[in-house]
């Protein structure tokens, strides 16, 4: 019998550095699939351990390939696994861009907090004629509220609202992607799951840095993430662009139809009353 030995060394995932087993000799597999978080690479990529830069390095390469070739990106994406490197990914991306957009905000955000003192000191002056003492409260209320509006209150809580919103955006990302993708078809995933929901969502957060640009930034980001969801839905379900925009927008249309529903309920329910007054 004949023993097949390894001839690579321990390689490491190129997005969360965790190691890999060696492949054996004459295995002719053209890509490793690292089980912690579910992302593949070609071998060449992954045939040395990465240290701290080579991880940053390989972050930014990833992201750069997101915003300027998302088809190709998505198309390679393998479906399931680990969910932890895409989420941090998610998190890290739109932290970044949530960041550099309150650099230049602080930077601008001078004159917008002078016109917010003066609203306050109005507001005190009128308030001090009516109940002695009470602008003192104002003024106290006004320096906290100017300090979280343009201090680090926003930053410090963006990774924990990103996560939020990621996880319940993939839930329902998920229910339409169930609802309109017929698993295997046309190279679809042969089982639709939670996690591959959720990774595109994360992957498709890759636009949130361009919040940074001043001014158009934060409509451009929100926009780009939009397209590259569409796309990403498209590529790792085989659909077509109609059905891709409807799942990746499902959330947004379910929200839109439960208000409409709402507003025809209680339009319905003044009209029933109406009718029995009358």
């Amino acid at each position: 019998m004949t023993t097949v030995t390894s001839t690579e060394s321990p390689t490491h995932c190129r997005f969360c550095g965790a190691s890999i087993a060696p492949r054996a000799a004459g295995e002719l597999a053209s890509a490793v699939l690292c089980s912690q978080c579910g992302l593949s690479a070609s071998a060449g990529e992954v045939s040395t351990p990465l240290g701290p830069w080579s991880v940053i390095d390989r972050y930014f390469r990833d992201l750069w390939t997101i915003l300027t070739r998302p088809s190709i990106f998505f198309r390679q994406m393998p479906h399931g696994g680990a969910i932890a490197g895409p989420l941090a990914f998610a998190l890290i991306t739109n932290w970044l861009g949530s960041a550099l957009e309150f650099l230049w905000q602080s930077a601008t955000g001078g004159l917008a907090a002078r016109y917010l003192e003066d609203l306050f000191q109005i507001a005190g002056e009128v308030a001090e004629v009516d109940h002695p003492g009470r602008s003192a409260l104002l003024a106290n209320a006004r320096d906290r509220l100017i300090h979280w509006l343009w201090g680090t209150g926003s930053v410090l809580l963006d990774p924990f609202l990103t996560a939020a919103s990621v996880l319940f955006t993939s839930a329902l990302v998920f229910v339409g992607a169930k609802l309109l993708v017929t698993p295997g078809k046309n190279g679809a995933p042969a089982r639709i799951d939670y996690s591959t929901a959720l990774k595109i969502i994360c992957f498709s957060m890759s636009p949130a840095i361009l919040a940074g640009i001043p001014l158009i930034g934060a409509f451009l980001a929100r926009l780009c993430v939009v397209i590259v969801t569409i796309i990403g839905v498209r590529e790792v379900y085989r659909v077509g662009n109609a059905r891709a925009t409807v799942i990746a927008l499902f959330p947004k249309l379910l929200f839109l139809a439960i208000l409409v529903s709402g507003f025809l309920l209680l339009a319905f329910m003044l009209f029933k009353g109406m009718t029995m007054l009358f």
